[in-house]
């Protein structure tokens, strides 16, 4: 469990260049705006971007051919109301109480 690359904006090319790995299949998303744009252009053909996020308070505006010519997905995530809601209270705290022993065990670590 975990990202293999995570970066910023201004250095998601650059990174994913140097990092030897092919086009991610999987972008998350918690900006919205410019990096939501960004992310997205990156991904393999098919792939799928989730937005869980809106701190940039910007709107989500996907290019078009990205829709039309890569096939990329946009689909939206919410925890606490959509998810939790249709999931229930009990497998909400089966969720976070996978995330506190991944954390536990060392597979869920802050970055350096």
């Amino acid at each position: 469990m975990g990202a293999d690359l995570v970066t910023t904006e201004q250095k998601l090319k650059a990174d994913l260049a140097s990092s030897g790995l092919p086009p991610p299949r999987l972008a998350l998303n918690c900006i919205g705006g410019s990096s939501a744009a960004a992310i997205a252009k990156v991904l393999q053909p098919s792939g799928t971007h989730v937005t869980y996020g809106a701190m940039s308070m910007q709107p989500l505006a996907p290019p078009t051919a990205l829709l039309i010519f890569k096939d990329i997905t946009f689909r939206g995530f919410w925890i606490s109301g959509g998810w939790v809601k249709r999931a229930g209270p009990q497998a909400h705290a089966a969720l976070l109480d996978r995330v506190v022993q991944h954390i536990q065990q060392g597979h869920l670590t802050p970055p350096q």
